[in-house]
């Protein structure tokens, strides 16, 4: 069974004990809990397994919320929740998927200029090219005509 990491290296709950020579096995035991420590880092640093309270895609704008205690993902949008992340993994509401807090995402959308300034819109979910308002959220730029840079800042 492998870990259920979302930086998947592939490795299994456990390491083959079944390497003959004790030296080699202590060096790769090594090897092997620091690519799980790599995985858990980077999950822990930007990256979330969460729950869905809604059906949502790849490249929504997502805030997290405590739901009776367990952390759970719902769409932002200007004037109702701040962007904590976007979705890298889409899942149906009630479904797990993955939220990264830092990163590159692929748009297909009309903002395709370098270096445009992206906003939270007041749309579920979605950006905007232009902050909507007072208060609003800069999360990110695009870095050329296809890619953003997703870094949310409050207030900006």
């Amino acid at each position: 069974m492998a870990q259920d990491f979302s930086f998947d290296f592939n490795l299994p709950a456990s390491p083959d004990s079944n390497i003959a020579d004790p030296v080699l096995y202590k060096e790769l035991l090594i090897v092997y809990n620091s690519m799980k420590l790599i995985a858990e880092g980077i999950d822990k640093k930007y990256a979330r397994i969460v729950k869905f309270n809604s059906g949502m895609t790849v490249g929504t704008i997502v805030n997290f919320f405590d739901n009776a205690g367990e952390t759970q993902a719902r769409p932002a949008a200007y004037g109702v929740s701040e962007a904590h992340g976007f979705v890298s993994i889409a899942a149906g509401a009630g479904q797990y998927g993955e939220v990264k807090t830092l990163g590159w995402i692929e748009y297909n959308t009309s903002i395709t200029v370098a270096g445009q300034k992206i906003w939270l819109s007041a749309s579920a979910g979605s950006i905007t090219g232009a902050s909507p308002g007072a208060g609003s959220q800069r999360i990110g730029y695009f870095v050329n005509d296809r890619v953003m840079f997703f870094i949310p800042m409050l207030n900006a």
